[in-house]
């Protein structure tokens, strides 16, 4: 009888035993918080755009993260920033990598940062009790 009460109380309300979904992303990275001034800007989303392009013709994201991401923690790791839920993230970052499939890398993505390449590396979403 309990066992039948608790699946029904797992049926009605699952949301409490399952972690919210997880990203797992790299970024290439190019900072312009708020305070950037518009020339700073304008040339780094001139770059990334460039970068971007790089990319689209086969050059390997792995290498220009190394080479030109500003994200000092993740560039030697090929941006990888592990994985993560939603509240870890600034909002944009989070909803535009949410939009993403494994294995697919972005266009440039401006948000209150400044400007990243994103690849998604995996996802997961997996009961609370699998943690």
């Amino acid at each position: 009888m309990v066992t039948r009460e608790c699946e029904q109380i797992f049926q009605d309300h699952p949301e409490p035993y399952f972690q919210p979904v997880r990203l797992r992303v790299s970024h290439l990275f190019l900072a312009a918080p708020s305070e950037t001034s518009p020339e700073i800007v304008d040339l780094k989303q001139k770059t990334i755009a460039s970068l971007s392009e790089r990319i689209s013709h086969g050059e390997n994201f792995s290498d220009l993260v190394g080479s030109t991401s500003e994200d000092e923690a993740t560039k030697t790791r090929g941006g990888d920033l592990g994985f993560f839920a939603a509240y870890r993230m600034p909002p944009d970052f989070f909803a535009a990598a949410a939009k993403m499939r494994p294995g697919q890398i972005s266009q440039p993505v401006r948000t209150s940062l400044g400007f990243h390449i994103i690849q998604i590396n995996g996802l997961e979403a997996r009961p609370a009790n699998d943690v």
